[in-house]
């Protein structure tokens, strides 16, 4: 019979690494989304309200990229907390197996 040796998930050895890695996942497609899309958007939006879209909003949307990205990575980071992961394998919602075979 194969032996099982217990292991850690990397999440819940470095949080604060998934924490970041999940920040910048969210981070860097929701600027580049902003960046890109966002003055086209405006544009119709302000030609279809008459230029009522505040000056500076894409700015806002920035910042609200970054609020957004902060959110997952805290999220990200409370998951990484070994009970919450161990209530997360349950439902297999895990960060990743829990054994390995020697």
């Amino acid at each position: 019979m194969a032996d099982h040796v217990a292991i850690i998930p990397s999440q819940v050895v470095h949080p604060w690494r998934a924490a970041f890695r999940t920040f910048v996942q969210v981070f860097v497609p929701a600027v580049m989304l902003v960046l890109t899309v966002g003055p086209a958007v405006l544009q119709i939006i302000a030609e279809q309200f008459r230029g009522l879209v505040p000056d500076g909003f894409i700015t806002w949307l920035l910042g609200a990229s970054v609020f957004l990205a902060t959110l997952a990575a805290t999220v990200a980071r409370i998951m990484a907390i070994p009970q919450v992961n161990a209530l997360l394998e349950r439902i297999k919602l895990g960060a990743g197996a829990a054994t390995l075979t020697k």
